[in-house]
């Protein structure tokens, strides 16, 4: 599952609201009805979401998770939408619905891996947090950790 409104199906099932309409499912998302009929067969489909004895959609696993250090096509596919979504996002809504802030430092590349660690960490616990009560909108959260330069040990080394 590469579109990132996969994700979003199986997080609308939380809401408070939802309801199986597909035509409000697709207007929430702000996809079309067919989008939204194929991702759902996908999804049935490979087992992420699955029906009860009533007909009634349910997910099959609390959290899904996907590999962090292998690279897909498809997960590459997934980050794309989400940064143009996050473009799209700094230009047309409030600052007081979105969080899109960084850092650049000096980095000992020996700490990247500790870092992605402590990065997945957060990530789970802020899952967490904002799990807690009534479910009423779909939001994804980005953190990146990009190299903005070459690295002064590949130069070393190459020299």
């Amino acid at each position: 599952i590469s579109e990132w409104y996969h994700y979003g199906i199986c997080q609308m099932l939380f809401l408070e609201d939802f309801k199986e309409d597909h035509n409000w499912m697709a207007n929430f998302l702000n996809i079309s009805v067919l989008e939204l009929k194929l991702a759902l067969e996908c999804l049935l489909r490979l087992g992420l979401l699955a029906r009860d004895k009533s007909g009634n959609l349910y997910r099959t696993a609390q959290q899904f998770s996907t590999t962090t250090d292998v690279a897909s096509q498809g997960l590459r596919t997934f980050q794309k939408q989400i940064l143009e979504k996050a473009l799209i996002s700094l230009g047309e809504d409030q600052i007081t619905e979105r969080d899109i802030t960084s850092i650049t430092v000096a980095t000992n590349e020996d700490q990247i891996a500790n870092v992605k660690k402590e990065i997945k960490k957060f990530r789970l616990k802020i899952s967490e947090i904002l799990g807690q009560g009534p479910k009423t909108r779909i939001y994804n959260l980005g953190i990146h950790l990009i190299p903005l330069s070459d690295s002064t040990k590949r130069k070393k080394y190459d020299n």
